[in-house]
């Protein structure tokens, strides 16, 4: 029984339902404000029946030698902090999603939690906040799910993300996320679920079946035109591109391999039906979107925050401490050194990967990466079972989306539903 708080751990994972305990540095918003989640007392009791069950062999195989590393290298940056008490908040959470994700890697391991249950989980969730973010579309605001985390969504509201279609201000959707970019990242990993399902199916079954393959069509190819509508409306244009490049390489994949080679050509049917589909009855959406301008915030921005993280990391190559970044480069006028003056440009920089460098320094990022890599490189290894082999296609797909994604934002290191998200899908890859 108790395995099935993983289970109630990923379903939770979109809840925003917390409550506010300290404010470390009011100048630093969100970035500087400790809360307690409803999802923290999941993710706690889950740690514990890790750290009970399988106490130090937990932590097994060279891959985990570099995650202690980093992990260590991370707590050693407490000291180097300006907020002291911020950065052990957010070594804390560090730490207890990492124990998370090895514990379930184990418990996947061990055949104790179902992969088709976890990843089903994950594809259900996230058509459930697909089809909020629809109707908060087609309301152009907040449905009054309040309780669950959902923002106060409208065109008017200052601070709400949107776009502007033939001068129209369009709100962007965000489910019961704090931002669309969050969303979408969520809908991504839920969209490679519901991928797994479609294409498992043996080939056996032809193009023309009988009953239960054409209402297995049907739900499956609802189910992902309905994820992949959800994830045009976040208006992430990151997470259209690598929607398309997962897409096309677990395309290749089945095509690829004989056991799914006719459920393959099915799955390019059905995704070119969903894209002729979107695009045609959402062209005027993408056509403003997909004009990229080197001088809008969304790009200029990001270019001044990885400037920032460079001027940063050159001063303090062992870093600032875990969670600083905001704080830091506010009482060191970084931001008005790099032309962000205003206070609602002070964000973290949106690329992990210099984050955690600026954090926990060059050599807590170098132990990330290794870890990483490792990581994807120990699934590389030819499975007998074929099944499996698709188990690691899709598992690898969602946490590479997530790797790619943290190429410009944040939110997988720095806001509680982003990081939960990351280290479960690594504790998925580390399972399968």
């Amino acid at each position: 029984m108790p395995n099935f708080l993983f289970y109630a751990l990923v379903a939770a994972i979109p809840l925003g339902t917390r409550i506010f305990v300290y404010q470390f540095a009011a100048f630093a918003g969100e970035y500087g404000t400790f809360y307690i989640y409803a999802s923290d007392f999941l993710l706690l009791a889950c740690v514990i029946l890790g750290l009970y069950r399988y106490k130090f062999s937990l932590f097994q195989g060279k891959r985990s030698a570099w995650l202690i590393g980093f992990l260590a290298i991370a707590f050693i940056s407490v000291a180097s902090a300006q907020l002291t008490g911020l950065a052990f908040s957010q070594f804390d959470r560090l730490l207890l999603a990492a124990l998370a994700a090895l514990t379930l890697g184990r418990l996947l391991q061990e055949k104790k939690i179902k992969f088709d249950w976890l990843v089903g989980i994950l594809g259900g969730v996230a058509l459930v906040e697909a089809v909020l973010g629809i109707s908060q579309f087609i309301k152009q605001g907040s449905v009054g799910l309040f309780l669950l985390g959902e923002p106060l969504l409208g065109s008017e509201i200052q601070g709400v993300a949107k776009v502007v279609v033939d001068g129209a201000k369009i709100v962007r959707v965000y489910g019961t996320f704090p931002h669309p970019n969050v969303l979408a990242a969520f809908l991504l990993v839920g969209l490679c679920a519901l991928y797994y399902f479609w294409l498992r199916r043996p080939s056996v079954w032809k193009f023309f079946g009988n009953f239960k393959t054409l209402a297995s069509d049907i739900g499956f190819g609802t189910g992902i035109f309905i994820v992949s509508l959800g994830l045009l409306l976040t208006f992430s244009r990151t997470a259209w591109v690598i929607a398309v490049g997962i897409t096309a390489v677990l395309l290749i994949y089945t095509l690829c391999n004989r056991q799914y080679y006719v459920q393959g050509i099915r799955f390019g049917i059905l995704m070119f039906a969903v894209v002729l589909v979107l695009g045609f009855n959402f062209r005027p959406y993408l056509g403003s979107r997909l004009q990229l301008q080197a001088d809008e915030p969304a790009v200029s921005l990001r270019a001044e925050y990885n400037r920032l993280a460079v001027d940063t990391i050159k001063s303090r190559p062992l870093g600032i401490g875990i969670g600083n970044q905001v704080p830091y480069a506010v009482m060191n006028g970084a931001y008005e050194k790099v032309g962000l003056p205003q206070p609602w440009q002070w964000q973290p920089v949106h690329n992990i990967y210099l984050l955690i460098a600026v954090e926990t320094g060059v050599i807590g990022a170098l132990l990330f990466l290794v870890f990483v890599a490792r990581l994807l490189m120990e699934k590389w290894r030819k499975k007998q079972d074929q099944l499996l082999n698709l188990q690691c296609a899709i598992a690898c797909s969602m946490f590479a989306a997530l790797l790619l994604f943290g190429l410009t934002d944040h939110f997988l290191w720095t806001l509680q539903p982003g990081r939960l998200l990351f280290w479960l899908a690594a504790g998925i890859l580390i399972g399968v």
